[in-house]
């Protein structure tokens, strides 16, 4: 009967010390931090193109926490944002209300950790 009782105890003794190891690692885990900006490319309309009237501004992004939103800028100033649950995944740029001359397009993609990616300029000329 005494190595029945001391078995019992071991082994109550180990899962209290497994336990214990458990919950001290998951404890003093560090959540990761995401700082990483999501990646952003404008595919069309290209530099250095000329247009008028109504202009899809074509894009892709990646984040691999989520991407929250995106904005599209024409000369610095925000024109549009859209969600990444939006039917379109892409921006209408009425050129036309812009005036005649060159302007310059970026889009700004934004995680879930608010960081924010920015493309690369886009540099239009429109002719009206």
């Amino acid at each position: 009967m005494k190595v029945n009782r001391f078995r019992l105890t071991a082994a109550i003794a180990m899962m209290a010390l497994t336990a214990s190891l458990l919950l001290n690692t998951n404890a003093n885990a560090q959540p990761v931090s995401d700082t990483t900006a999501p990646q952003i490319t404008i595919h069309s309309p290209t530099s250095g193109d000329t247009v008028s009237g109504r202009v899809t501004v074509q894009f892709s992004a990646f984040d691999s926490g989520g991407l929250m939103k995106f904005e599209l800028y024409v000369d610095g100033e925000l024109q549009q944002t859209i969600l990444p649950n939006s039917r379109t995944q892409h921006f209408t740029w009425n050129c036309n209300k812009a005036g005649k001359g060159d302007h310059e397009l970026l889009v700004k993609a934004y995680d879930a950790s608010g960081n924010v990616g920015t493309s690369a300029s886009c540099y239009l000329y429109t002719e009206k």
